[in-house]
């Protein structure tokens, strides 16, 4: 019986045939010797174990160990039912179109930034930033929680209505005619309506006020003129000088009439003189001895009237000021006076010697805007100093301050009187202890130095 061989087996010539029909067709394609024995292993899958050790052999110098050409081989056959770009109908795939598909050509890319990078560095900084918020308001309520500003819900506080706001503000109540604001809904349609701007009481004007301009205080800062230095025999010349002009000024007065001679001064020096003249000289003589006896009678009488005046001056400052410690035992009293102006030199006068002779302490301070008067001491004393202010001395009188020597030629400016002007008492009460430890007076140039100068004693807020 005839054997029937399988498909897949061949004899030698055939066999022989079909290596010569391979080998011819890779000649025309003229590839590498070694794709060329690829191709063959390709081609003839189940010899390519009894020839890779023959390939082997002729080619160690550039034979890769790990290469395994079956995987090589699978990636054939599935590339075999491939499709050509040009053409609908699956054909059988030549070498090259199998090199060409197990390649792997490498696709060219754009150039791509890390979008997704940034999102996520964005995500970490709102997560950072919404942790810090979060931190803050729990320290927030954290800190009303310890002041005690959170709502008791224990007991009900959420329940509690709050406070309704002001229907209009105060700042808007006088200036307005119905002391409301306009309707809401309608705001803006209708105008808010003032005062009437023809009445002077309208405190909206088209008016600006402008500050009363200040003198800068370069003034004050300015040294003084110094006084003239005179030597010994200057000063000695110049009092010779006045004492004959006075002189002078008397004798013409004298020959003019206007004062009376004055009467002749004998003396025993020059009685011998007078007694040739006369014709008694016995008289003459015995009444130049009387005058200078009632001469020095009447110097004899002045010392001792001086002396029991001084004394007695002593004995009763001595008396009112054991009268002063007494009523000051009692309590310390303070008064302050508050003067619009102060510049009448008869009124400075009789402030300043009264506190004196009253032995009050405290200050007298004038400047061009206003003038304060602070007086401590007994109650006796300060009623008298209070009597003295506010009754005795008249504000209105209006006189220049005329020290000794000097003359006042032009007095129009004085003589108007200063209506309006007016004491006032600010403050009455007792006190603990004194703030001043005497009686002073200053006079300032503006009242900022006033101010500056009371505020040492704590006393600038009566300025």
């Amino acid at each position: 019986m005839r054997k029937r061989h399988h498909p897949s087996q061949q004899t030698a010539p055939n066999k022989r045939q079909n290596n010569n029909a391979q080998t011819s067709e890779l000649d025309k394609i003229n590839l590498h010797p070694l794709l060329s024995t690829a191709a063959t292993s390709v081609a003839n899958p189940l010899k390519q174990s009894k020839k890779s050790s023959t390939v082997h052999a002729k080619n160690e110098w550039n034979v890769n160990p790990y290469y395994d050409p079956s995987v090589e081989f699978k990636s054939i056959e599935k590339s075999k039912s491939l499709k050509l770009p040009n053409s609908t109908e699956t054909k059988e795939l030549t070498a090259e179109d199998i090199l060409k598909a197990s390649l792997k050509a490498r696709e060219s890319r754009q150039l791509k930034y890390q979008e997704e990078l940034a999102k996520l560095k964005d995500q970490a900084n709102n997560l950072k930033e919404s942790r810090e918020e979060k931190a803050k308001e729990a320290a927030y309520w954290h800190r009303r929680e310890k002041l005690g500003l959170l709502v008791n819900f224990s007991a009900n506080e959420d329940k509690w209505l709050p406070t309704r706001p002001d229907y209009i503000e105060w700042w808007d109540s006088p200036l307005l005619i119905k002391s409301q604001y306009p309707d809401a809904d309608n705001f803006g349609k209708e105008t808010i309506t003032y005062f009437d701007p023809n009445n002077e009481s309208n405190p909206i004007t088209s008016f600006i006020q402008h500050p009363m301009p200040i003198s800068a205080p370069y003034n004050r800062l300015i040294p003084p003129p110094q006084p003239l230095h005179l030597t010994k025999a200057e000063r000695k010349r110049l009092r010779k000088n006045t004492r004959h002009l006075a002189l002078k000024e008397k004798q013409d007065r004298i020959k003019l009439g206007l004062d009376p001679p004055p009467p002749q001064k004998i003396k025993l020096s020059n009685l011998p003189q007078i007694l040739q003249t006369v014709k008694n000289p016995t008289a003459v003589e015995m009444q130049v001895k009387q005058e200078i006896a009632q001469r020095e009678a009447k110097h004899i009488k002045d010392n001792q009237d001086r002396k029991q005046l001084a004394a007695a001056q002593n004995n009763k400052s001595q008396k009112r000021l054991k009268q002063n410690e007494n009523d000051v035992g009692k309590g310390l009293w303070r008064l302050v006076f508050k003067i619009k102006n102060f510049s009448c030199g008869k009124n400075r006068y009789k402030v300043d010697m009264n506190a004196k002779q009253l032995n009050v302490t405290g200050v007298s301070t004038v400047s061009p805007t206003g003038s304060v008067v602070i007086v401590e001491g007994g109650k006796k004393q300060v009623g008298k100093m209070k009597s003295l202010m506010m009754r005795r001395i008249d504000w209105s009188l209006n006189e220049p301050t005329i020290k000794k020597g000097m003359k006042v030629e032009n007095t129009s400016d004085y003589t108007e009187p200063l209506v309006g002007n007016i004491c006032e008492l600010v403050w009455e009460g007792e006190i603990l202890d004194r703030k001043f430890q005497k009686w002073s007076f200053y006079d300032y140039d503006d009242s900022e130095r006033m101010v500056d100068w009371l505020r040492q004693f704590g006393m600038e807020n009566y300025a």
